[in-house]
């Protein structure tokens, strides 16, 4: 919570009403009691492409989500707010492109926007990897925008909906002016600054303070507008001036200004690549085709996709089954392993019994441990404070030692703490 909370000064590429959004989000959470890492979110590690955490996959096509406000890096937190992270697109992002199933890549997006850290790395991941032999998609659906836009402006290309917004390109800083209020509550902020580097730690409040954010906030809206002019295939004065200025466009406008290729539906998008992602005879295999021929060659034996089972594939190729019982088995092993390694380390002292239980238990998560070692370690604490308000009532303290100072002096008192610890610790 407190990274999140941090990161509100932090340059955005993000729309006013996104990080109007995030700073809400943050602000509502900031003194909520949440559990360190709900067994709920579990349900996000389903894959439905092996080795992603988000994208899925349809005919041949990798779909990785890039939905909310963007954060460099993900956690359970970000991931239960609905918020995306470059981390985690990049991660899905290689894996598709690596995977000899895909065949191509759409970017099904609809965000407004997030932090400058990170995009610039992701942007050049993606655009790194156009013309390699799989079309990359960006599609808008509901908002491209900011750092959105920065990601779906370096695939091949951009493809938004009639109602889509596109465009915001520029970067912010938020400062909270928190001068008044901390005078009023006698808080002074105090900051020595090494004499060799004036520059570090601007004061906002300052004319020289608010010019100096200026320059770095404008330094990097420069590399944001040249790297959009570089994807597009345009100049820098284009997108400038012409692609909004800051402001978002409706998908037509979008598309008449450059900003995006054509106006579409994902299933559009989508179908136009399960098409194309099926070539005669490609693998031996049609997806509902029936038989093709290649020239010169004899026509090859096909079969429905729907038709490839795990009996099947046993029966046919018995070495592709047995490869696949056995990475599955060493998978199973090492995940399996490293679970319990982890449960080893979070667990408490006066939690052994509890973390032995969730070793034995293949079915509990990291996560799920965490919350219930809390929730135990709470209701011990709970326990133990029941225990102590109920003896207290027939506490007698110890009488005082006639040659010694006075029951109300500090021996006294101290012997009264100690009697009371103990008490405590034999509850």
């Amino acid at each position: 919570m407190k990274d999140l909370i941090a990161m509100i000064g932090d340059p955005w590429a993000i729309t006013d009403d996104g990080f109007a959004a995030v700073a809400a989000a943050v602000e509502a959470l900031s003194g909520a009691d949440l559990p360190d890492g709900p067994a709920a979110l579990s349900a996000e590690n389903d894959r439905p492409l092996p080795g992603t955490r988000t994208a899925e996959f349809r005919d041949g096509t990798a779909i990785i989500p890039v939905r909310g406000p963007l954060f460099a890096r993900g956690n359970w937190l970000t991931r239960y707010l609905g918020f995306g992270d470059y981390q985690t697109i990049a991660q899905d992002f290689r894996t598709a492109h690596r995977d000899p199933g895909v065949k191509a890549v759409i970017l099904d997006v609809d965000s407004p926007g997030g932090m400058v850290t990170g995009v610039a790395e992701l942007a050049a991941l993606i655009h790194q990897a156009r013309g390699k032999g799989k079309p990359i998609i960006a599609f808008a659906g509901g908002m491209m925008a900011s750092a959105a836009y920065w990601l779906g402006s370096a695939a091949d290309t951009v493809v938004a909906a009639e109602t889509a917004l596109v465009g915001s390109i520029g970067v912010r800083v938020d400062v909270q002016d928190t001068s008044e209020r901390d005078a009023r509550s006698g808080v002074k902020r105090l900051t020595v600054v090494s004499r060799q580097t004036p520059n570090k730690g601007a004061d906002m409040g300052s004319d020289e303070g608010r010019n100096q954010v200026q320059a770095t906030v404008d330094a990097l809206a420069t590399v944001f507008i040249e790297t959009v002019a570089r994807h597009r295939g345009t100049t820098a004065d284009t997108v400038a001036d012409g692609y909004g200025k800051g402001g978002v466009m409706v998908a037509r406008d979008a598309k008449t200004a450059g900003m995006i290729d054509r106006i579409g539906t994902f299933e559009s998008v989508a179908g136009d690549l399960s098409a194309a992602n099926t070539p005669a005879g490609w693998s031996g295999i049609t997806a509902g085709h029936g038989g093709t021929t290649t020239p010169h060659e004899e026509p090859m034996t096909t079969i429905e996709v729907s038709a490839i089972t795990a009996d099947y594939i046993a029966a046919n190729h018995p070495d592709i089954a047995k490869k696949f019982r056995d990475d599955g088995a060493a998978q199973g092993a090492k995940a399996e392993s490293e679970r319990i390694r982890k449960i080893d380390a979070l667990a408490l002292p006066g939690c052994d019994g509890i973390a032995a239980t969730a070793k034995a238990d293949p079915s509990m998560t990291v996560e799920a441990f965490a919350v219930a070692q809390a929730e135990h370690l709470k209701a011990k604490k709970a326990t133990a404070l029941d225990r102590f308000t109920t003896d207290d009532q027939g506490f007698t303290p110890p009488a005082a030692d006639a040659g010694k100072p006075d029951a109300g002096a500090a021996g006294g008192d101290d012997a009264t703490v100690k009697a009371l610890i103990a008490s405590i610790a034999n509850a």
